[in-house]
């Protein structure tokens, strides 16, 4: 079995199963690893939903798209500007297959009743904030970190693995870059996405 890792998909389904048939991607025997933001930006989340839902092999991690989708869905917050210029009220719009009305909560209770909020939580239920391989960890934006008050460096959380106090929410949205610069690195490599890895290649 062989693992395919993924990042960032952002509801382009075409060019993910473009990238995957390019790579030689076999859904019957390899595993696909998603290393977050699956939805968002993007015109296809359905797809990307229904597609990694049914693939037998997979492993979902949480990125900081799909977190906040999540705390919207589930009703633990409201839709504001930033939801807007995100993208993520265009995927709510489409899952609740609805008009785009800008911020309004309306399309959010509309989603919660379709077919799509359903598999929504099924989704969310697979994702987990990060995987230990025996040479790496992978995880959307960084392994949870503090930040000094004063000269704003990156430190990695004492037994991150194991302290219920972690914040992996945080962690989701970090400055990749910051933690790189500030050699903020477990024993193993580790592989991230978010919106810096393109910089950082």
């Amino acid at each position: 079995m062989k693992y395919f890792i993924v990042s960032d998909i952002h509801g382009a389904y075409d060019k993910l199963i473009n990238a995957l048939n390019e790579a030689g991607f076999n859904s019957e025997t390899d595993t696909l690893v998603s290393v977050g933001d699956a939805f968002d930006r993007g015109t296809q989340n359905r797809k990307v939903l229904d597609y990694f839902l049914e693939l037998p092999h997979k492993i979902l991690l949480w990125g900081n798209h799909d977190a906040r989708l999540y705390r919207l869905i589930e009703g633990f917050d409201y839709l504001n500007w930033c939801d807007d210029s995100n993208g993520t009220c265009l995927t709510i719009e489409e899952l609740a297959d609805t008009e785009y009305e800008t911020y309004t909560g309306l399309n959010v209770l509309r989603a919660r009743q379709t077919e799509y909020s359903k598999k929504i939580q099924e989704y969310f239920k697979l994702c987990r904030m990060a995987i230990e391989f025996p040479d790496m960890y992978v995880t959307h934006g960084w392994l949870p970190f503090t930040e000094d008050d004063q000269e704003y460096h990156i430190h990695l959380v004492p037994d991150w693995k194991h302290n219920p106090r972690a914040d992996w929410y945080e962690a989701l949205w970090s400055h990749t870059e910051h933690a790189i610069r500030d050699n903020a690195f477990p024993d193993k490599t580790l592989l991230v996405g978010h919106w810096h890895a393109f910089r950082i290649a």
